[in-house]
């Protein structure tokens, strides 16, 4: 389970020369594509049966999933599989379909052993008297080899603000599925593929600079940590290219106002992607506060509401820079349903029946 959005998002102007998938030269063999698709098959059949051993099996021992229910990361094969069972315990899901961007799955440095890959997901569930809920939402995954088979290494499963509303109305709100504290779960001080102290430092140094971009609603400072063809994934939709990533944030901050941005950092760790030392992931929580303006320009509602999101990126070395190459976040469940409340429409104010005229 995975748009009443905070505020509307403007679509993108479509007179760029915008790169594409097609363009890229990062492409995965049709081999290796073929396995992912099976991968995203598997998936589908394993959620579509509600079988949480199934989904499990497909992600490494130590891998870390992402969702926007407000548990926070899930880490290992383990605590997955805990979390699956938990939300099939309420939530049955038939139906499932996973989508591919561009059907296309995308090598991370030159070693064939690493993949990153965007796409969208819809399902159906069932509300408490039986009725369907047709959901949806969108995903980003690092997968990995482990020998001839391909695995999920970093996953962020996120669902579409609309969706989130739709399962809100229906059911009473559900306690986080958390993992089992009787599990020996990997910890991040655990994991061995920690960047080095310096490039912390470098990657720290973006977050501050994209905390001061959406404080000062600067849209070229905010896209200036991307790379020129960096994939941004938005409850909206893939956004692809620097340029067009600034655009979206130039309509954004027209109608929405935030401020006290704040960037935190999963386990304050970023994680080596390979062994060739250009790449790596990170996950974290995002916070703040803001206003939407309305069209005759006054602040709407009238004291900023929080709000906050998960993110994953992957990080590319550019000579002695790093650059967000991926980065996929959606809004927490708790900031949807705020969102949703503080911007639904109020009835008229009809006179009693009973008043005089």
């Amino acid at each position: 389970m995975k748009k009443c959005l905070v505020v509307p998002l403007v679509g993108l102007a479509i007179s760029f020369a915008l790169p594409t998938y097609a363009q890229q030269k990062d492409l995965a063999d049709p081999q290796t594509t073929q396995k992912i698709f099976a991968l995203c098959k598997a998936n589908d059949e394993a959620h579509s049966d509600n079988d949480a051993a199934a989904v499990a099996t497909l992600f490494t021992r130590d891998a870390v999933l992402v969702t926007t229910d407000d548990s926070g990361p899930i880490i290992g094969r383990q605590a997955i599989q805990k979390y699956y069972t938990d939300l099939y315990q309420w939530w049955h899901p038939k139906n499932c379909v996973t989508k591919l961007d561009e059907n296309a799955a995308h090598l991370i440095g030159t070693a064939g052993n690493e993949l990153w890959a965007t796409g969208e997901w819809n399902e159906t569930g069932q509300g408490k008297t039986g009725e369907p809920l047709p959901i949806k939402g969108h995903w980003a995954c690092i997968y990995v080899r482990e020998g001839g088979d391909w695995r999920i290494r970093v996953a962020a499963w996120y669902t579409n603000p609309e969706s989130f509303i739709l399962i809100n109305k229906t059911f009473a709100p559900q306690s986080a599925a958390t993992p089992s504290p009787s599990f020996a779960l990997p910890t991040y001080a655990q994991q061995k593929d920690l960047a080095d102290p310096q490039t912390t430092q470098k990657l720290f140094a973006i977050g501050k600079a994209a905390e001061e971009a959406h404080n000062n609603h600067d849209a070229a400072a905010a896209a200036a940590i991307f790379s020129r063809d960096a994939v941004f994934w938005t409850p909206e939709g893939f956004i692809i290219g620097r340029q067009a990533i600034q655009k979206w944030y130039t309509d954004l901050w027209r109608s929405w106002h935030p401020k006290n941005h704040i960037v935190k950092l999963d386990g304050n760790a970023f994680h080596w992607i390979g062994t060739a030392g250009n790449a790596l992931w990170a996950t974290g929580e995002l916070s703040g506060i803001g206003q939407g303006e309305t069209r005759d320009g006054k602040l709407w509602p009238e004291k900023p509401i929080p709000a906050s999101n998960y993110w994953l990126n992957i990080y590319v070395r550019e000579g002695d820079d790093w650059k967000v190459r991926v980065s996929a976040w959606a809004e927490t469940a708790a900031s949807v349903i705020l969102a949703n409340k503080t911007w639904a429409p109020q009835p008229a104010v009809t006179p009693s029946p009973t008043a005089k005229p």
